[in-house]
């Protein structure tokens, strides 16, 4: 089995000059987790994931529709072309330890995107030696799932009360002060 008939094809995409709201959007309406980031040429420039999306909304301190997609994203992609073995993908995905792979022609334009999901998909429908193998997608899986070193640990922004509509949040790092408690004397 080859990449190209496990892929997603044609993904939602955003460019580097879209905000994370329009990010959240499509993750919300595709009901997806990562979304590919191209540039002005339509070549693949990075990826963006929902924990990439929250992470830069709480480190910067700045709703998301001020924070540019270029901000966020992790630009350095792992890539794969379609034509490659679904083995191929897996082992790929196994050794970089990423739950989805960009998969791009030769020129570096973005086909389609291939996930773990597709695997876990796939190995249940099939048992065929052609197809994944529960283990070989058990195995990635285990692999992705690890924890990782932090690569960048941004700076924690300053204390702040963020008001949104009626509710104030409080980041975990600068915990609120409580009012001293009142006693309620009934008469």
């Amino acid at each position: 089995m080859h990449v190209q008939e496990l892929m997603t094809h044609a993904p939602a995409v955003c460019t580097t000059s879209d905000h994370l709201t329009r990010a959240a959007q499509i993750m919300w309406e595709r009901d997806c987790g990562a979304v590919p980031v191209i540039d002005a040429a339509g070549k693949l420039a990075g990826i963006l994931t929902d924990r990439d999306v929250c992470m830069a909304a709480y480190t910067q301190g700045r709703p998301l529709h001020e924070i540019p997609v270029a901000n966020a994203m992790s630009k350095s992609v792992f890539t794969i072309g379609p034509d490659a073995t679904a083995a191929d993908a897996l082992d790929m995905m196994n050794r970089k330890a990423v739950r989805r792979l960009p998969v791009t022609d030769a020129q570096g334009r973005l086909l389609g995107i291939v996930s773990m999901a597709d695997f876990v998909r796939a190995a249940r429908e099939s048992a065929s030696k052609k197809k994944p193998s529960q283990d070989s997608v058990i195995d990635a899986l285990a692999s992705v799932s690890r924890a990782r070193a932090v690569e960048h640990v941004a700076p924690m922004p300053k204390a702040q009360e963020l008001e949104l509509g009626s509710k104030v949040i409080v980041p975990a790092a600068a915990p609120k002060k409580s009012a001293p408690e009142k006693s309620a004397k009934r008469k």
